[in-house]
Parts: structure tokens; sequence; C-alpha cells
């Protein structure tokens, strides 16, 4: 007796034949690039300038969904500021701008109603920030934990309270959120397929990177350059760029990794030559850093001490590159100089050359 539906089962299993070969050519189209880094080293702000680049930028909803993160972001950088004022000892310039203070002690990011955000709140924040002791603590900001953007939107608190404030581009760029678990975007450049994986960089959150791991066509490793006298936020003992580096090297050396280069993003690279004419390198944790207030020998050590770990394996690269998260016309010029190299990278991935 034959098989009944032999023929129906003949035609299903070229459809899957052919679904399957279309899925895989799909997916050799597809350039998957993991973003990793520690905390609050500018990796969001690359994903946002991908939006901006390769996308249409930030839709009305995404901007009436930053507005009120943009003032949580205001409230409690002052507050940080305030209890930062007590731990080192620096006062007010005026003591009369304690109530100021106290006005803004008394909120809670999460008691907070958009109408609370008003002419009396910012009123409150404008007069702070005109106070030089504030300044001068926001100034020792390496010895807290201060938002980088913080100054940023203090200086437009003006605009920040006018009737109908909508943000702009740079201040969506400056919102700070923490990125907790994996954050996807696709983007298209020249009609290729790119798949960027954002994933949260404090150390509660790098576990879940195993999950991106495979089939990754190139990691892009992003650094906080400027934070080489800054300590972490989750361990006040470890210095922020040296955990960087051993991240890297831990990256670096990582058995399922063994095969996948690294574009390395020396981030904040304006911050970085703003603080180095101020302050050098800590000699505790760079004790073979000799360039001074330098900006340039100061990058060029930077670089070199990331550029050491990838010398150490020969099958594949480190592609270095000094990057300002913020700057739409950097973050595209260096994207547009590392585009050839990931698809190079991709090609070699399959074979295919």
């Amino acid at each position: 007796m034959p098989c009944c539906g032999g023929d129906d089962a003949s035609v299903a299993s070229k459809e899957i034949d052919k679904k399957l070969k279309k899925d895989n050519k799909a997916l050799k189209d597809e350039l998957k690039l993991l973003l990793l880094g520690a905390g609050e080293s500018g990796k969001s702000t690359i994903v946002k300038q991908m939006q901006i680049i390769h996308k249409d930028g930030f839709s009305d909803e995404d901007r009436s969904q930053g507005k009120p993160i943009i003032f949580e972001n205001v409230l409690s950088s002052m507050k940080v500021i305030i209890a930062a004022m007590e731990q080192l000892g620096i006062k007010l310039a005026d003591s009369a701008n304690q109530t100021h203070c106290d006005f803004i002690n008394g909120k809670e990011e999460y008691d907070m109603e958009p109408e609370d955000y008003n002419a009396e709140f910012f009123g409150h924040i404008k007069s702070l920030w005109a106070d030089n002791g504030i300044k001068e603590c926001y100034n020792r900001s390496n010895e807290y934990q201060l938002n980088d953007s913080a100054g940023y939107f203090f200086d437009n608190v003006n605009r920040l309270v006018e009737k109908g404030y909508n943000p702009s581009e740079m201040d969506m760029l400056r919102m700070r959120i923490v990125t907790t678990g994996i954050f996807e975007t696709r983007f298209q450049i020249s009609g290729v397929q790119f798949h960027m994986f954002d994933v949260g960089g404090q150390r509660s959150e790098r576990r879940k990177w195993i999950q991106c791991f495979g089939d990754v066509t190139a990691i892009i490793f992003v650094v906080a350059a400027s934070a080489y006298d800054q300590v972490l936020r989750e361990d006040a003992s470890q210095n922020r760029l040296r955990e960087s580096l051993e991240l890297f090297q831990n990256i670096w050396k990582n058995r399922w990794l063994e095969k996948v280069s690294v574009i390395l993003f020396l981030n904040k690279e304006d911050l970085l030559e703003e603080k180095i004419r101020v302050k050098a390198l800590p000699a505790d944790e760079f004790p073979d850093y000799n360039g001074g207030n330098n900006p340039e020998a100061a990058k060029a050590y930077i670089k070199d001490i990331f550029m050491k770990i990838g010398r150490e394996t020969e099958h594949k690269r480190v592609y270095p590159h000094f990057t300002t998260a913020i700057s739409t016309e950097n973050v595209k010029r260096v994207f547009d100089a590392c585009k050839d190299i990931i698809q190079q990278l991709h090609l070699m991935q399959y074979g295919l050359v």
C-alpha cells in the first residue's frame, strides 16, 4: 500500500530546505556587532548615534519619553553634588543658598509629577548652579559618582524650563539611563544589514553577555578613556580605566571569542584632553606613565596599554579609534572607517575570502 501524503511530504521538505537556505543567506548577509564595555563608557550613546545617522533619528514619542528622564537626571545630579559637598567638606559660597539645597533634598525622583518640574524647581537649580561652592564640588566630581552630562543640563536650565520644551538631539544623546539587560538595534548602511547588541556594563549585568557571543562578526569595545582618575560606581576600590583594561583582557582571552576581532573605541576623547591638562594619570594606578599633562602622550599611552593585550594573539586583531560619542560627526566618521573592516571580518567569518 502506498504511503499516503508522500508527495506532500516531499514538497514540504523542499520548502523547509528552501527556507533554511534563505535564512542562512540572510544570516550571512547580516553583520552582528556586540557592543561591550564597562558601565558609563558611552555604549548607549553610540547606539543612539546609529539611530541618528542610519535610521530616522528620535521620534516625537522618543523625545516625549526622554523629557521626564532628563528632568530626573537634573534632580538626581544636583542631589549628588549636595551630598558630595558634605563628604568633601565643601561649603556653599552663599549660605543663603541652603534653602535651595533643602528644597532639592526634599524631592524624590519617584515622587515627582511632570508639573513638579516647574519654574520654581528650576529656579532652585539655577541658584545652586551659580554658587561657587557647588561649582567647586562639581569640579571635583572624579572623587564621587556624577553623571558626565550634569553640567550640560545645568547650563541649559533656561531652555529646560520653557513652556513646551521638547528635548533636542543633543539632550537625547546626553540623557543618562542605566542599561540593564540586552538592547538590540538594526540598521542598514549601503544595503548592508547591521545588527547591534548593547548590553549592560555594570558588573551585575556582565553575566548576560555570554548569550550574545554566538556568531558575532566583531566586538566593539567601548572605553571611557577620560575615567583614568575615577572609581567604579559599584566598587569604590577599583579604578575605572583599570577595570576597562581588565575586562578587555578577559574578553580578548575568552575561549568563546578566540577568533573574534575587536574594534576598540577609546571614548570621551574630548573629556580626556580637557582633564589631562589639569591632572595627569595617577602614578599608583599607571606607574609607567611619564607623559605628564600632555594630551597626545596620554592618548598614546592609553591606546598602547590596550594594544599590548591585542598583540598577545596573532590570529585576530584590535582596531583602535579615539571617539567622542556625543559628536554625531565624529561617530559617523569613525564608523565609516570601521565599516569596511567589519565587512571584511564578516566575509572571513564565513570563509568567503
